[in-house]
């Protein structure tokens, strides 16, 4: 049996709700970023205590943060940047597993809210293909 084609109509419809899906998921990422701050994780102050690198590959920082035992945890990360993101002694937020304090991360604005901007240009995106989509189809059909 052949295989019978989607109507452009529905396929612009489907289109067009799971673009509102998501930008519902993008706008309640924004407004409560909470995957970052998931159950069993902990933000602490860190400070940028050394930069690894050189001019050649970039700058890495080195941050030391406390835990709330007291305990003294010394993180190297977060990718090597030219010119260095940051600078020695710069005070940096720091989100990391209290279970497992080597799961680490800067808690920096992408960190927070790049799942949310790409969820939203995502919806922007299926949502204009499904908003002109059931126009272009409403106007084939009228005409």
């Amino acid at each position: 049996m052949p295989r019978q084609a989607v109507h452009p109509r529905t396929a612009a419809t489907v289109y067009l709700i799971l673009g509102v899906c998501a930008l519902v998921v993008g706008v309640g990422l924004a407004v409560w970023p909470q995957p970052l701050a998931a159950s069993g994780t902990q933000i602490a102050d860190g400070k940028v205590v050394e930069l690894r690198g050189n001019d050649q590959v970039g700058w890495m920082p080195v941050i030391e943060f406390s835990e709330p035992g007291g305990a003294m945890v010394r993180w190297s990360g977060g990718g090597q940047h030219k010119p260095a993101a940051y600078q020695v002694g710069a005070h940096v937020p720091m989100v990391y597993v209290t279970a497992n304090p080597t799961v680490i991360a800067i808690a920096g604005f992408w960190a927070v809210y790049l799942p949310a901007a790409v969820a939203f240009a995502l919806g922007v995106i299926f949502s204009a293909f499904g908003w002109f989509g059931r126009r272009a189809t409403a106007f084939a059909r009228a005409a």
